[in-house]
């Protein structure tokens, strides 16, 4: 009979699930991974029914295809899995790719037969607004303990709030349930690796190029916002990002290798002229901003072909905090992940993309950015999840007059 391990919360369930399957396969055991909500794939998915011998060199999947994902495997398949593999490894919980999680009654999904629970939750939540970046918050659900009424939405994370939330709707609800099961919680901490090291030249992009066809007789990116026109707002909200990325990674990781390079690519002379002399600001003339958005992303991308990543960012999101912006590129680049986007509904902007991608980006064509890429490599993206009010973007005047509203 199989030793089973129930993985749960949030913050990376799934890369822990393959990492512990991998860890036994390399002992000589019989490892199978399956889920009891529904957990992202690209492996072969197996038929229990149909196995009749079990290669000790390869982990085995199970569950029922569902799109890009598998879902739970019927009981009788449960038990004949656990009756022909020594280890079990099963994703118990979802979330949404967010970092913490409240469960609601029901959840998480765990099979009685459990011998060890593995609650997660991620770190790269401190310092975040929990509204954001916690499974199930907004819902104000009804959990094992009372309804969520803890936190105000905008309260910000810290490891204390962690632990507790691990605590009230995990480690005491579980326990009390699987009373023989042991508990184990990892919290996963980006920084533990040195991947970050990867990363030694950034460039942060500013696109402003756009004919602001929708804002009238007037061009949106030389719109006030309170005194300061629109394109330089977001020029100075770069300057200050970089600012702050390079001392967190100096302070927090001892990492001083970094160099951060900030590109505005615009088609106007007016935006050209102010910052040509300012040595921190590299002006990039888009001769092509006719194309489309797609022209001024290539453009930065041949400018900034030899640096390790870039991100993109548009010109008229004015409400995006620094705060925000700084955490996106710093948990990005210290994730497993080499292409992010912030995240509401969908892949938003900004986004963030390494080296292997420039080529295809570069294939981009007309009024598009790169969604089509986080679409594609969904499955890989890193979500910084965000309120969207911090995406607000500006249109069209109304939009302008509604900013603060």
């Amino acid at each position: 009979m199989a030793y089973v391990i129930a993985i749960c919360g949030a913050g990376g369930k799934t890369t822990l699930c393959k990492k512990l399957a991998e860890d036994y396969r390399q002992k000589g055991k019989r490892v199978a991974i399956l889920t009891t909500t529904h957990m992202w794939h690209e492996n072969e998915i197996n038929s229990i029914n149909s196995l009749s011998e079990i290669d000790h060199s390869k982990i085995y999947y199970f569950g029922e295809v569902v799109g890009d994902k598998i879902a739970s495997v019927s009981d009788a398949d449960y038990k004949l899995i656990c009756d022909k593999f020594d280890y079990v490894v099963v994703e118990a919980d979802g979330s949404k790719m967010m970092p913490l999680k409240i469960p609601r009654i029901g959840e998480p999904v765990i099979p009685d037969n459990v011998d060890e629970i593995i609650i997660t939750m991620g770190l790269s939540s401190v310092g975040r607004e929990i509204g954001a970046v916690c499974h199930r918050y907004a819902e104000g659900v009804v959990s094992h303990v009372s309804p969520n009424k803890q936190y105000d939405p905008s309260t910000i994370v810290s490891e204390d709030i962690i632990d507790s939330i691990i605590d009230t709707y995990y480690v005491k609800p579980l326990s009390a349930k699987f009373k023989n099961a042991k508990i184990v919680i990892k919290k996963i901490d980006f920084a533990k690796s040195d991947n970050y090291s990867r990363i030694k030249k950034l460039a942060l992009v500013l696109c402003a190029s756009g004919f602001s066809k929708r804002f009238g007789d007037e061009n949106k990116l030389f719109a006030l916002i309170s005194t300061k026109p629109l394109y330089k707002v977001m020029i100075n909200k770069l300057l200050s990002t970089k600012d702050l990325l390079i001392d967190k990674f100096s302070k927090e990781l001892s990492y001083d290798d970094v160099t951060i390079d900030i590109g505005v690519v615009t088609q106007f002379d007016e935006i050209i002229k102010d910052f040509e002399y300012v040595d921190r600001i590299i002006m990039i003339k888009n001769h092509e901003a006719e194309k489309g958005l797609s022209s001024s992303i290539k453009v930065g991308i041949n400018r900034f072909k030899d640096h390790d990543a870039i991100m993109f960012i548009n010109s008229d999101i004015p409400k995006l905090p620094v705060r925000e912006l700084t955490l996106y590129l710093y948990n990005s680049i210290l994730s497993n992940n080499d292409i992010s986007c912030m995240y509401t509904d969908g892949p938003k902007n900004p986004a963030y993309f390494e080296k292997k991608y420039f080529d295809e980006i570069l294939k981009i064509e007309g009024d598009k950015g790169p969604r089509e890429l986080l679409v594609k490599y969904k499955k890989i993206t890193y979500k910084y999840h965000i309120d969207e009010k911090y995406l607000y973007d500006i249109d069209s005047k109304g939009d302008l007059e509604n900013l603060w509203n």
